[in-house]
């Protein structure tokens, strides 16, 4: 395009201040993206920079003039914005003892990737590493001095505001650099669009952030291609080492510069640039696409023969070798290391064949956005997967591709269809701006060498700092807060545990979130009491304090010792050495925030503060308030590992399940649509079958035994947490020490952990059973956590579907949404409908929890009466059942066995032989042995009796299934038991509170015991009626329990067939009526059992509920008359309830009456 207009407009005037107008233009964040325009203004003043007019511009009035005035010169050039971010020194880059603020919002792909290399590749060059710490310390002036304050941006071209003219024009001259400009004045970039960073005459600046991908450019044409090579490698392996850097305690996951040694010769043979990593069933090793073919065969099948033993040298430079297991899987990953400046672009289109493609730029975003390495393996092996694999059409790069993964929860297309991936330019710029600017903006940049590794941590969400970051090596975690433009960096360094005993480790959470919330409570007063700028506050071990104390002294205060060390004018650094000991027995008694306190300001004494006299004052000023944080002591009476946790499956093992299915679903030809409910279970029929079929195709890959340990292993700690959680919860209820906001908080946290266990505890149990009777040849295939997952995942699918099944089935209406997408997803909705419902229940149950009147002396009897009868039918009696299981589950028993040789126990399962349990038995009871080898075989489950004659788990008849693994929790392999001791005193559980609550574990074969546990629930059905009668003792009520209407009016003559009312009051002083149906349920095991009461009380032709309709509508229309009758003139209010012991809403019917739990009537009505 001709451009002779514009040039004969910019010659008007003076070049100095036309130079500072063109970059006031050209850096303006709105602008950035009009990267054609910027192009033509740029190229044009270079052109005439020396051929200067007369008008200077000197006011932003002649700025804007001249702004309106050259539009129209650029119409012609205007173009698209490029959707790029422009960045404004978010991004950071740390170098040379610091960290600069860069640009990478410029058009360029992986620049900040890119500055690594750069990093590495200067090194052995003295005047190339000062050209790039003068690159650096250039881009960090202009963004630190440009972009002050907060400006608005626009996405249209326009005029830049005031205030950032009289920037530009402030700083202008200093962005003059002679340095730069001789480095670059002979460059000649690939990119033919690229011009020069400064005139050539005058060496006005020109906005180009481009100048690191230049540069980088520029010292591949200088440097030997070896060099550079060297440089990348060295690059991303001391990335690796930065990054993910174990703590000693950890098995290392990484091995670098890959040496192959031949096990018949001893030769080695060493890879230089290569490394290694590995997970529990994959080892990756990525070296140079290069390399020479007889190597890479060595690699892939030397190692894999066991002709090769694979080696390396880890972190600190000892060589290891690495032995892996037979069935562990090798990955080679070839990595493209040349050509890394991002001048050079490339786009990338993969067809499901090839072979994955992973460049130098793309590896180091990986190793840098990856939360660890088990993250790294698993994106490897889904980009070799070719059965999996995705066709691909990438313009940004593989860093980006890594993060749309992430971003996707590592599935990418979810659905059947066969679509292209496109990931389109700048996704990683944007990320990575993303990355800076939200999830780090309290970074502590300025914190010193320990903080100089950004991507060293993994951003915590949802925590109380400012900033909450945990190290991916786990060698600790850092907390920062913010306030007066100051930083507390509070570190808890994995050091401690090194002083930690059990006791102290338990307590560990409590600690922390009493420092935590010091910490938040009281930044403000902290920091401006501060001399310096940044406070860090490391706590660390005996050992670590010692080390650190040659020429310091140790100071000592009442909950610690420490060391006060002033690294610079900014920073000071309390070294900590927690007194755990007093620490956590203060912690147990104390009752008032006082402990917390003195804690806090324990670490803080000795500080560089103004006045530390006010700073105690100030914060012990709450030491009368109540708590936010205790710990209790729990009495636990079976052995558990209390330290592993249950967290239910990661959002990938769904997705990919739902993947499997939308396959299946396709397969089958289903509609793709949303269906009405009443479509619903044919639907579900069609295709859960198939569901499950390939489940078991999944569950047959691996070895039956050890996944059965595995699943017991998490299965156990599901039912743990669902006992502490209630333990915990039963607790907040009698504490009045804890702060309302802090004891809410950890009673909804306990809530929902407990809620979601159970509902995980139904899927372990079916897994397990599935397993067990899946018949497989012989595997040796590991199982990942990965795979654990998904195994959870699609047992949960399966038992979601037979829920909805069943929900329909009883007739609940507005809870059931399913639909089948496009691409044969299946998407099964929460309605709000269902979402409320939950929700209530859930509130009513933690709220008021159930009837709980007990008689104990009708309990005895009755239990006597029970245990006859079991005894009868299974010639086992209640005392050597629940004494068996006791020695199998305690704590002190199993540590006991566990100190023989022949005695297994690994986490939560135990593996023994029959004979050493049957001595202790008989060391331990004074029952004959045969009682233990009658209960064993009771609890011992036979597998060939969990499924029906189909070979399908009956998971819908809990109540007459005795062959489930809840009933019968020992696996007996030849000789040897395996189980797990909670599971044995879960059962134990369920027997007795069972009984006691009416609801035997399996009714199946024990018609006698189910007959009188009936008999004892008649007792209670009466029972409940008298005790709510009770709670209207006083004299205001008249108390009428089991009465017929007409016997209570013999005036009103009133049908005969009406039947009795369970409880009548008349509330004489409110003029109220109160009408009662009671009836004593049983506590639901399933949600099967729940909707069973739905239709038994509610929806069924002969519901409990519609008999009551009857008799309280008679009464509600002949009121008036039966209090007349009964000597009453004033008006009454009716009042009528269906009372249950338990907390129960007729969800699917609306009826005339409250539906209500004795408790909460209790508590609502008189208060």
């Amino acid at each position: 395009m001709d451009n002779s207009k514009l040039k004969s407009y910019l010659k008007k005037f003076d070049s100095i201040s036309l130079a500072k107008s063109i970059y006031t233009i050209t850096s303006w964040i709105s602008n950035r993206n009009y990267i054609g325009m910027l192009d033509k203004m740029n190229k044009t003043f270079i052109e005439i920079a020396d051929e200067g007019g007369t008008i200077e511009i000197s006011t932003y009035e002649d700025f804007k003039k001249m702004f309106q005035d050259l539009i129209p010169h650029l119409k012609d050039f205007y173009g698209y914005p490029e959707e790029f971010t422009s960045d404004t020194g978010e991004v950071r880059f740390y170098s040379d003892g610091s960290f600069k603020k860069i640009f990478i919002g410029n058009g360029s792909e992986d620049i900040y990737e890119a500055c690594f290399f750069i990093e590495s590749m200067v090194q052995d060059d003295e005047y190339l590493k000062t050209m790039w710490k003068e690159i650096l310390l250039y881009e960090d002036f202009i963004l630190s001095k440009l972009y002050l304050g907060e400006f608005s941006r626009s996405t249209e071209f326009e005029c830049p505001p005031k205030e950032y003219f009289e920037n530009v024009f402030d700083i202008y001259e200093s962005l003059m650099n002679p340095k730069l400009k001789l480095f670059f004045q002979d460059f000649k970039s690939s990119n033919s669009e690229l011009y020069d960073f400064f005139t050539k005459k005058n060496g006005y600046p020109i906005f180009l952030p481009v100048i690191k991908e230049s540069f980088l450019e520029k010292i591949e044409q200088l440097l030997p291609l070896e060099h550079l090579k060297d440089s990348a490698w060295r690059a991303v392996i001391n990335q690796v080492r930065d990054n993910f850097l174990p703590i000693s305690s950890r098995e290392i996951q990484a091995v670098f510069s890959v040496m192959l040694i031949e096990k018949k010769t001893n030769l080695e043979t060493v890879i230089e640039n290569s490394f290694v990593i590995w997970d529990i069933s994959h080892v990756v090793i990525f070296v140079p696409d290069d390399l020479n073919e007889k190597l890479l065969d060595s690699l892939k099948f030397g190692i894999r023969d066991e002709n090769y033993t694979l080696a390396g040298f880890s972190a600190n430079g000892d060589l290891i070798k690495v032995s892996f297991e037979s069935e562990m899987r090798m990955i080679v990953q070839k990595v493209e290391d040349v050509d890394i400046s991002p001048n050079i672009s490339k786009m990338m289109m993969f067809a499901k064949t090839d072979e994955a493609y992973i460049d130098m730029r793309g590896l180091m975003g990986i190793i840098n956005f990856a939360s660890d390495i088990n993250e790294i393996v698993e994106f490897i092996k889904f980009s070799n997967d070719k059965a999996s694999a995705e066709k691909i059409m990438n313009a940004s790069g593989i860093t980006s591709y890594f993060q749309i993964w992430q971003d996707m929860n590592k599935v990418i297309i979810e659905g059947s269809l066969d679509a292209m991936i496109v990931v389109p330019p700048y996704q990683s710029v944007e990320k990575t701006i993303e990355f800076f600017s939200s999830d780090m903006k309290y970074y502590p940049y300025d914190a010193g060498l320990e903080f100089s590794k950004i991507h060293h941590w993994n951003f915590v969400n949802e925590a109380k700092s400012d900033l909450s970051l945990i190290a991916k090596g786990g060698t600790g975690s850092a907390d920062i807060f913010i306030a007066k433009d100051k930083s507390i960096v509070y570190q808890e360094l994995y050091f401690i545990i090194e002083d930690m005993d059990e006791k102290t480790v338990e307590t560990i959470t409590s600690f922390h979130e009493i420092i935590i919330n010091e910490l938040d409570e009281n930044k403000e007063l902290i920091l401006s009491l501060y001399r310096k700028n940044i406070l860090e506050i490391n706590l660390v071990s005996e050992r670590v304090l010692k080390k650190n104390a040659t020429k310091l002294s140790i100071i000592e205060s009442k909950y610690c010792k420490k060391l006060i060390i002033n690294s610079d004018d900014d920073t000071q650094v309390l070294l900590v050495k927690p007194d755990w000991e007093k620490i956590v027995n203060d912690n147990i008694i104390s009752k008032e925030k006082s402990f917390e306190n003195e804690l806090i300001l324990s670490f803080l004494k000795g500080g560089n503060f103004s006045d530390e006299k006010l700073l105690e004052k100030e914060i012990k000023k709450s030491n009368t308030e109540q708590r936010t944080s205790s710990i209790s002591q729990i009495e636990i009476p079976y052995f558990i590992d209390p330290h592993l946790n249950f967290d239910s499956p990661k959002i990938s093992a769904f997705k990919n399940v739902r993947k499997i299915m939308s396959k299946i679903i396709e397969k089958m030809g289903l509609e793709t649509k949303e269906y009405e409910e009443a479509e619903i279970l044919g639907v579900v029929r069609r295709f859960r079958n198939e569901i499950r079929n390939d489940l078991i195709k999944k569950i047959k890959n691996f070895d039956k035994i050890d996944l059965h340990k595995k699943l017991l292993n998490i299965y156990s700690t599901i039912l743990f947490q669902i006992n502490i959680h209630q333990e915990r919860i039963n607790e907040f209820q009698m504490i009045d020490y804890l702060r309302e906001d802090s004891l809410n908080e950890f009673r909804e946290q306990a809530i929902k952990l407990r809620e979601e266990s159970k509902t995980y505890r139904q899927v372990l149990e079916y897994l397990m059973e599935e397993n067990l009777i899946c018949d497989r040849i012989n595997t040796a295939r590991i199982i990942t956590k990965q795979d654990l997952d998904e195994l959870i995942a699609y047992s949960k699918w399966t038992l979601d579907f037979q829920t909805m099944s069943d929900s329909l089935s009883y007739g609940a209406s507005g809870w059931n949404k399913l639909e089948i997408r496009e691409d044969h997803v299946l998407e099964i909705k929460e309605t709000d409908k269902y979402v409320r419902d939950a929700e209530l229940l859930k509130k009513l149950r933690y709220v008021y929890g159930d009837y709980s009147y007990r008689d104990h002396e009708m309990d005895k009897q009755m239990l006597d009466l029970v245990d006859n009868a079991f005894q009868i039918e299974t010639q086992i009696s209640f005392k050597a059942l629940f004494t068996t299981l006791t020695l199998l589950y305690s704590n002190s028993y199993v540590a006991d066995i566990a100190q023989q040789e022949e005695v297994k126990v690994t986490n939560n399962i135990v593996e023994t032989p029959i004979n050493i349990i049957a001595n202790l038995f008989l060391l331990e009871t004074e029952l004959p042995i045969e009682e233990f080898f009658k209960v064993l075989n009771f609890i011992t489950i036979n597998v060939d009796q969990i499924s029906d004659n189909s070979g399908v788990i009956p998971v819908w008849e809990k109540k007459k299934r005795k062959n489930k693994l809840s009933a019968q929790p020992v696996l007996l392999i030849e000789n040897n038991l395996i189980f797990s001791p909670i599971s044995l005193y879960e059962l134990k559980k369920s027997w007795f509170q069972g009984m006691m609550s009416f609801i035997l574990p399996y009714n199946v074969g024990l018609e006698k015991t189910t007959k009188a546990i009936d008999e004892w629930k008649e007792y209670y059905e009466h029972k409940i009626v008298m005790d709510l009668a009770t709670l209207f003792e006083e004299t205001i009520y008249d108390v009428y329990p089991d009465k017929e209407l007409y016997k209570l009016d013999p005036k009103g003559n009133h049908p005969r067939d009406l039947g009795d009312y369970d409880l009548i009051v008349i509330n004489k002083e409110k003029k109220e009526i109160l009408l009662f149906e009671v009836k004593y349920m049983r506590l639901s095991q399933t949600m099967k059992d729940s909707l069973g009461d739905q239709g038994k009380y509610f929806l069924n032709r002969k519901a409990k509920a519609k008999k009551f309709v009857r008799r309280v509508n008679y009464f509600q229309e002949h009121v008036n008359r039966i209090m007349s009758n009964l000597g009453f003139e004033e008006n009454f209010v009716v009042k009528k309830y269906f009372l249950s012991n338990k907390n129960i809403r007729s969800f699917f019917k609306e009826y005339p009456f409250e539906v209500i739990g004795f408790k909460e009537f209790e508590q609502t009505y008189f208060n």
